[in-house]
């Protein structure tokens, strides 16, 4: 992507470098795009906003040809047609993407991962060519702004320059072509000085002449970074302006719908004490401070349900993740008394902790094991006979829990793959609830769980308070918070903004203290 073929001129402006209208997709007879139409002129950041479920996902994912329009529609990249729903089509007129999780190998150097999608340079048909190799990776690399060892692995870079090194893949093969690269949520896990090196290297996009589609929950980043803004609610475009005209409470407003009538300033904090259950406390953390998330103080008590809410990148992903061990953290966490050593996932789950993490395909489930293996796992030394696991006592113990679990008996000797989701995520959270523990911490409790298996989740945790457990309970999805807990906290930038309970406790509310925080 050398600068001497940088793409600019009155010319190239008067094209649209991005136009598609009456993009429309359902599923199962719901539709979740509703005529969306976006224009992106070229040399500008486009920033597309909306709440969870306004059909920012699904409209990227048909750009990208990963879903089909309900019709036939095309597109155009800087007057060049393509057919959305194809990926190829959109590939070949320069349209590019770099998905939240960047898809990249982080055991290899930026070189191999731009190989990955490019090929090598070779000399000849089968040797490696490593020195034009890396002087292509720098080539590309340094024109987006950066400077860092190429040879070094991706996984021990920066949030900042591992996207960097996203990008840089994505456009590899640009060379001086007129473009267009989406960005989704590319600073959802990044720390804002890193931020701020990506949005440099957005800001050479747009001076070299592509068009730019910045998706992000953070609407400070408007602002700072975007000349346009498209608001998406239920599927539906409800506004396109130039960001300059547009407030902080303005996108607020239209991505709510003016829901929001409270400003979240406005809203008092719901003190501890208003919670209906015992003053029995089962943990406590104080001063909780680890990867975007600083100063966390929570108290929980018995029997309580307590939500922790914030979009994507606000902290609120850490937070569970920091209490079980498995990212590091610095302040204090006590659970049922006990102090749980940082990074120790075996200390927090000994202290009474039952982390579920939000990832289950790759966190949770053990794909090569039986359903009842997954089961049993953080609990075998309650089958064991003289240093061996009685097989049948723990066949037997399985076949009790899918019973209360509501999981096919039949499954027990099965791979836990041939589960539904919502099944393996019975089967996960009972792995915890027959240790009996103190706190069960889940992360995004029900994604990708059927309405029915969703149910049963929520009757298992409230089973699980009135046996003496607390819940925690970290979700994006407002309306799971608002029906299920009995307070929730918010989280905006790293920190607590707000806590609402009884007559507060609203998806409006939560909402609104998620997205009006100011940074």
């Amino acid at each position: 992507m050398p600068g001497d073929h940088v793409v600019s001129g009155d010319a190239v402006r008067s094209t649209a470098a991005l136009r598609v209208s009456g993009v429309s997709k359902s599923f199962n007879g719901t539709t979740v795009l509703h005529d969306v139409d976006l224009e992106v002129p070229p040399g500008t950041v486009h920033a597309l906003v909306g709440h969870n479920g306004s059909g920012k996902s699904t409209l990227i994912k048909v750009l990208a040809g990963y879903h089909r329009p309900d019709h036939a529609v095309d597109g155009h990249v800087f007057g060049e047609v393509f057919r959305l729903g194809d990926h190829t089509s959109a590939d070949e007129v320069g349209l590019r993407f770099v998905h939240q999780d960047l898809g990249l190998v982080d055991a290899l150097s930026a070189v191999d991962n731009l190989a990955l999608g490019a090929g090598y340079l070779t000399r000849g048909r089968t040797v490696i060519d490593w020195r034009r190799s890396t002087e292509r990776t720098w080539e590309v690399i340094r024109s987006l702004g950066f400077d860092f060892d190429v040879h070094r692995p991706v996984g021990e870079l920066g949030a900042a320059q591992r996207a960097g090194v996203a990008i840089a893949r994505a456009l590899q093969d640009w060379s001086g072509k007129r473009a267009v690269i989406v960005l989704d949520e590319p600073t959802a896990a990044m720390p804002s000085k890193e931020a701020q090196t990506l949005f440099r290297a957005v800001r050479r996009l747009r001076e070299q002449g592509l068009g730019v589609v910045y998706v992000t929950h953070h609407l400070n980043e408007v602002h700072d970074l975007a000349d346009e803004v498209t608001v998406l609610r239920g599927g539906r475009v409800v506004a396109t302006r130039p960001a300059a005209e547009l407030s902080h409470d303005d996108l607020v407003d239209l991505i709510l719908g003016g829901a929001a009538s409270t400003p979240a300033a406005a809203l008092p904090s719901a003190p501890s004490s208003t919670s209906p259950v015992n003053d029995g406390v089962v943990l406590e953390a104080k001063d909780l401070t680890t990867v975007g998330l600083s100063g966390f103080n929570l108290t929980l008590r018995v029997g309580e349900v307590v939500g922790i809410a914030g979009v994507d990148g606000s902290g609120r992903g850490s937070v569970i993740p920091a209490m079980a061990g498995v990212i590091p953290r610095a302040g204090s966490l006590t659970v049922g008394g006990a102090e749980v050593a940082p990074g120790e996932p075996r200390h927090a789950i000994k202290a009474g902790l039952g982390p579920v993490p939000a990832d289950r395909l790759r966190t949770a489930v053990v794909p090569d094991l039986d359903v009842t293996a997954n089961l049993s796992i953080a609990s075998l030394g309650s089958f064991r006979r003289f240093g061996l696991v009685d097989a049948q006592a723990e066949r037997r113990d399985a076949v009790d829990w899918l019973s209360r679990l509501t999981v096919d008996l039949g499954k027990a000797n099965d791979p836990i793959l041939t589960l539904s989701g919502g099944n393996q995520q019975k089967v996960i959270v009972g792995r915890w609830l027959r240790r009996q523990p103190k706190v069960i911490a889940l992360d995004e409790p029900t994604q990708g769980v059927d309405v029915g298996a969703r149910g049963h989740i929520y009757a298992l945790l409230r089973d699980a308070t009135r046996s003496g457990s607390g819940v925690l309970m970290a979700s994006t999805d407002s309306e799971e918070l608002a029906a299920e807990c009995d307070r929730v906290v918010v989280v905006a930038h790293g920190r607590i903004v707000g806590e609402l309970a009884g007559d507060q406790l609203t998806v409006q509310a939560i909402d609104s203290l998620a997205l009006s925080a100011k940074k």
